[in-house]
């Protein structure tokens, strides 16, 4: 492991007097075309004796810009210093260099080293050629006991490892969180291609991107400021180049289980707990969808605990700087409590 820059410019305010109780690692989790992808790692520095649980956090970024390291905020911290849990955030391949299916591909592959890999790297007496080995005993990773959060897109990941059975033994997820994520792929790329010419960004925007690409063939982008692409984005995801059919996905289709919405019909077994909330006025994935998803969800998954909060007023990434002492996630954090971490 070896000790990594810090986007501190993009960590909610709230969020940066927690970073100093933890270590914090970067690991290669996998590499394309010789290209690195990294895990950062965040172990807390006053960690409790024997198995600790693990909190996964996928970042978001509209699947084409975010670090995984950014935008990580003070509620989530502090859940995973409250329950003394290692948090890893892996970094992940966008759009436009790669495809939807490749960032899915990377998920897979960081639930199989988190599986095979992540408990011998912890394990390492050695950090880096700059950091001397720790006294301290190293920490024990309890596989059973995980639980995975994401915003946004990340939202999206989230709900998908669970959708497309990506974990097996021995990684047993106890409850997912999704904040505000896309769980309606196919109707959120039809409505934005229905948008008014005068509101769609033009097509030569990626256009232009693409034509910069030609000179370093198999070049992967995984970590980008946020902020920087929302044009990119804007000019795939108006004129359908975010997805091959993504806007007529049908189950059976070859590319349905790119829809979370899709997905859910074919899930093998049961989905763990889960906790989403949304804001009423989000604008930039609309509330709607996870109500759709939502009751598609109580009636495939009867079984399955779940909690639905809608928080009225509020936008977007509306929790950025909240912490466990914010009242409204006193509710849902007892919810995911209930199962994870597993006692």
């Amino acid at each position: 492991m070896r000790e990594p820059p810090l986007d501190l410019e993009h960590t909610p305010l709230g969020s940066i007097p927690l970073l100093p109780s933890f270590k914090i690692y970067a690991e290669t989790y996998k590499q394309v075309n010789g290209q690195p992808i990294d895990a950062y790692i965040y172990i807390p520095k006053d960690l409790p004796l024997g198995k600790r649980p693990l909190l996964v956090r996928f970042h978001g970024g509209a699947f084409s810009e975010g670090t995984c390291d950014s935008w990580i905020h003070p509620w989530i911290f502090e859940l995973a210093l409250k329950h003394g849990a290692i948090m890893v955030s892996p970094d992940y391949r966008f759009r436009p260099e790669s495809t939807l299916a490749d960032e899915l591909d990377d998920m897979g592959d960081f639930w199989t080293w988190v599986a095979t890999t992540l408990p011998s790297v912890l394990s390492c007496p050695s950090i880096s050629p700059t950091t001397p080995p720790t006294p301290s005993p190293s920490p024990e990773l309890d596989l059973t006991n995980t639980a995975i959060v994401g915003e946004s897109a990340g939202g999206y990941l989230t709900a998908q490892t669970a959708l497309l059975n990506q974990t097996a033994p021995p990684i047993h997820l106890r409850a997912l969180l999704m904040q505000y994520p896309l769980l309606s792929l196919a109707r959120h790329l039809s409505e934005l291609e229905a948008l008014p010419e005068t509101e769609k960004v033009l097509i030569s925007v990626l256009e232009a991107h693409l034509s910069t690409l030609k000179a370093t063939p198999g070049k992967i982008v995984t970590r980008v400021d946020n902020g920087a692409r929302m044009e990119l984005f804007g000019s795939m995801v108006h004129h359908g180049q975010f997805v091959s059919g993504g806007s007529t996905l049908a189950v059976g289709d070859a590319n349905a289980y790119l829809d979370p919405m899709l997905s859910l019909e074919t899930v093998r077994g049961a989905v763990p707990p889960t906790l989403l909330f949304h804001g009423r006025e989000d604008t930039s994935v609309t509330v709607d969808k996870s109500e759709e998803w939502a009751e598609k969800f109580r009636r495939l998954q009867p079984d399955t605990p779940f909690m639905f909060v809608v928080r009225d007023g509020e936008e977007h990434i509306f929790d950025r700087d909240d912490t466990l002492a914010t009242p409204w996630l006193k509710e849902p954090i007892e919810f995911v409590e209930r199962f994870w971490p597993a006692k």
